[in-house]
């Protein structure tokens, strides 16, 4: 028998194998008994958290936060939104009234001037040479007018004299006649003709002597006015010497002004760049406020801002004072010029005074020389009186011996008497007619001196047009000309305003005019600045309207302090038109325009609705499981699948929103009329309603309020707005008024859009980050209400997308 060496062994398991598999069996057990037993509950294990659908898990259903107020009857006063523009009270055109160079003009735009307060000064030496020349002409004047009375009155005594000579030689006719009757009536009269003719003798005879004597005289007055020319004379060459140096020192004086002058406008220059950089330091001193304020910078960069602002102002002040003191060089100067030309026009007079005091001093001279001359010519004929009355004499006893021979004398005598008359009386005539002329010469010198005191005055009145003064209390609005230029007669050079007073205007639609009366409350503010406000009335209506924009135009007129609103500067006036007593209002922000599309696919309506919060109703708690909303009891309890804490299925739910259809009347944009639709006391939300659908449950954020409960400081017709940003936005064809806004991240915000213009695409403002698109009807304020995230920049624009803005979130 043959063995198989090649017969394989029976297989053996190995006991590591079999050692191995039941210690994994076991500990697959243990950890399933521990799983099922001692895990937390509502942990799932890897199969059932793999196969748990989490779609299914929702939170429980709570209430929407929401603004609640209360809607009460009361008074509504409806108002319209125009924009307008600040104008001044008056405007005045300052224009120079004479040509010359403008010298000075100490006033700059916005410089405040007061009635009779200098605003320019011309350069017054031309007018004041014609001035000079208009006086020294009223002295030629008045010494002519001298000259002439001096004349007027010689001549007059030269009539009186001629009138007595006359008057003497017609007396002489009726001696010589009776002298004539007298030989022939007796000859026994001769002896007293012989004692007549000796009387004549010793009377010319005094007659002779009285006129040595006046002729001593006149020679004596004569050298006395000879001595008094000679001293005139020595005065006018001291007095020249005078105005030699007197017109030296002012050349001097000038020389020093034209160096005053020079400096004055370089310190001017440099206070005006001092004056820039201050005014930009405090523009930076108000950015970091600002930035202080919102944390962008530091506390000590805003300091350093602010010290720097006020070494600018120190800077300022430091280059007034050099200006100042330029200044009073300047008038220093002026001064000593005006000293110096008074010393000239002194000195000129007192040659003048001296040349008249010579002048009269000469006519004296030759008046005494005339009256020496007529005290000899009187000497002569007084010797020729007495030889006459000598020769008299002796024909007087000659007619004792011879009458007839006397009687033919006699009647010679009678003749030659006669035309001795006639040439006296045609001698008086002509002396007459010299003292009538003289008088009429002096009449004409008076005239004369009156017409250069009239021209004298009418040139101190032309140079007084060259400093020109301020009729009325204003600012400097614009300065048209710079100092140094030629200015005409007629040329503007300074435009002042008069804004103590303001007159606000807005263009309004024709539509509204007719409801605005005078006396209706005005509230005026600024769309830059929300605290620049004041409330006053109208103070006129215009008549007539504007034929292609149909906008008429309403006035108000307020004082102005401190010039708070400027002439040109852009406003907002809010205008009552209407007031209605026990009206139904709510806040505007609450009313909702919802499009109407009941009837057709596109809707081309709106109707007005208001969200209002009413009461839920009593019911059941229903708890269910978050993980597994399928269990659902009355009562809590465990879940029994994960035994987890069951939840309300609804938390919170005391209130229901509701959208009520309403219909609205006046507004004045922060309350608005509801005729129907609302009752008295209806709990209206104004706020937070923007993703609310129908009983969707809500809850007021802070107590009700109405505007009975409001603040007496806080405005009628707006909502607490205490913990929110809230900023108005006006919508006009030019874009947003505020196309910028700055918001602090996590604090909620109310962007307000008022659309005041009927023409432009701004019907609607869309935010498309936050997906909100809300129209905006003419004059009523829409609000768009959201929380800013921090580090976003939010973009909005209108319909079109052609007006747009941004808000930036710090």
């Amino acid at each position: 028998m043959s063995v198989d060496l090649h017969e394989e062994s029976p297989r053996r398991v190995p006991w590591g194998t079999i050692g191995t598999l039941a210690l994994l069996v076991l500990v697959f057990f243990g950890a399933r008994y521990v799983v099922q037993n001692y895990r937390r509950p509502g942990a799932m294990s890897v199969i059932e958290a793999q196969a748990m659908d989490m779609s299914v898990m929702k939170p429980p259903i709570g209430a929407l936060p929401v603004a609640v107020v209360t809607a009460r009857r009361g008074t509504l006063e409806a108002r319209v939104t125009y924009p307008g523009t600040a104008i001044a009270w008056t405007e005045q055109d300052i224009a120079a009234r004479v040509t010359g160079r403008l010298v000075e003009m100490p006033v700059y735009p916005g410089t405040k001037v007061r009635r009779g307060q200098l605003l320019a000064r011309l350069d017054s030496d031309e007018l004041r040479q014609r001035e000079n020349e208009a006086r020294f002409a009223g002295a030629a004047a008045a010494q002519e007018r001298l000259m002439a009375g001096a004349e007027a009155q010689q001549a007059q005594a030269e009539a009186r004299r001629v009138a007595t000579e006359a008057k003497r030689e017609a007396g002489g006719l009726p001696v010589a006649q009776g002298e004539l009757a007298s030989a022939k009536a007796a000859q026994s009269e001769a002896a007293s003709g012989i004692e007549v003719a000796r009387a004549s003798i010793r009377d010319a005879q005094a007659a002779q002597d009285a006129a040595t004597r006046g002729v001593t005289g006149a020679q004596a007055e004569a050298q006395a006015a000879e001595r008094e020319a000679q001293t005139r004379s020595a005065e006018i060459e001291d007095a020249g010497a005078a105005l030699d140096d007197a017109r030296s020192d002012v050349e001097n004086a000038r020389a020093a002004l034209d160096a005053a002058k020079a400096r004055l406008p370089q310190a001017q220059a440099e206070v005006e760049a001092l004056r820039a950089d201050a005014s930009f330091a405090r523009e930076k001193v108000k950015r970091s406020a600002e930035l202080v304020k919102q944390g962008a910078i530091s506390r000590e960069e805003f300091q350093q801002d602010e010290a720097a602002a006020k070494s600018a102002d120190a800077k300022v002040k430091q280059a007034l004072s050099r200006v100042a003191e330029v200044s009073n060089d300047v008038r220093a100067a002026q001064a000593s010029v005006q000293k110096s030309e008074a010393g000239v026009r002194q000195m000129q007079a007192k040659i003048r005074v001296a040349q008249g005091n010579r002048e009269a001093a000469l006519a004296r001279v030759q008046s005494a020389q005339a009256k020496v001359t007529q005290m000899q010519a009187e000497i002569g004929r007084a010797k020729a009186g007495v030889q006459g009355r000598k020769a008299e004499l002796d024909m007087a006893v000659q007619r004792v011996r011879r009458m007839q021979a006397d009687i033919t004398t006699a009647a010679a005598k009678t003749q030659q008497a006669a035309a001795a008359a006639q040439g006296a009386r045609q001698a008086a005539q002509g002396a007459s007619h010299g003292a009538e002329k003289a008088r009429l010469a002096q009449g004409r010198a008076a005239l004369l001196a009156q017409q250069a005191q009239a021209s004298l005055s009418t040139a101190h009145v032309i140079r007084g047009y060259t400093e020109i003064r301020a009729a009325t209390d204003g600012i400097v609005a614009q300065r048209l000309v710079a100092p140094g230029s030629l200015v005409n007669a007629g040329s503007m050079i300074l435009k002042i305003q008069q804004v103590n007073l303001i007159r606000l205007q807005a263009n309004v639609a024709q539509s509204d005019l007719d409801q605005i009366q005078i006396g209706a409350s005005v509230e005026v503010r600024s769309p830059s600045d929300p605290k620049k406000r004041l409330q006053t009335t109208v103070s006129a209506v215009f008549p007539s309207a504007d034929a292609q924009s149909r906008l008429g135009i309403v006035e108000a007129v307020a004082p102005n302090e401190k010039n708070r609103f400027k002439p040109g500067e852009a406003i907002v006036m809010d205008i009552a038109k209407s007031r209605n007593f026990g009206a139904l209002k709510v806040p505007s922000a609450a009313i909702v325009r919802r499009a109407d599309t009941s009837r057709e696919v596109i809707a081309s309506q709106q109707t007005a609705t208001v969200w209002t919060m009413e009461d839920a109703p009593p019911e059941n708690p229903i708890y269910t499981c978050t993980m597994h909303p399928q269990i659902r009891q009355n009562h809590p309890g465990l879940c029994p699948i994960c035994h987890m804490k069951l939840t309300p299925l609804m938390a919170g739910g005391h209130y229901r929103a509701h959208q009520a259809p309403i219909k609205t009347g006046v507004t004045n944009g922060d309350y608005t009329e509801i005729i129907s639709g609302l009752k008295d006391g209806a709990r209206v939300i104004y706020r937070g309603y923007e993703n609310l659908k129908e009983h969707d449950s809500v809850m007021p954020d802070k107590p009700l309020w109405s505007a009975e409960n409001q603040p007496a400081k806080q405005r009628a017709g707006s909502p607490p707005s205490s913990g929110v940003q809230t900023i108005k936005i006006s919508v006009s064809a030019q874009g947003f008024s505020l196309p910028n806004i700055t918001l602090k991240a996590g604090v909620p915000a109310r962007l307000i859009f008022t659309r005041i213009a009927a023409e432009g695409c701004g019907t609607e403002v869309v935010f498309p980050d936050l997906k909100i698109r809300k129209a905006l009807p003419l004059n009523q304020p829409v609000a768009v209400e959201f929380t800013p995230q921090s580090g976003k920049t939010l973009s909005f624009a209108c319909g079109m997308d052609m007006m747009k803005g941004q808000v930036v979130v710090r």
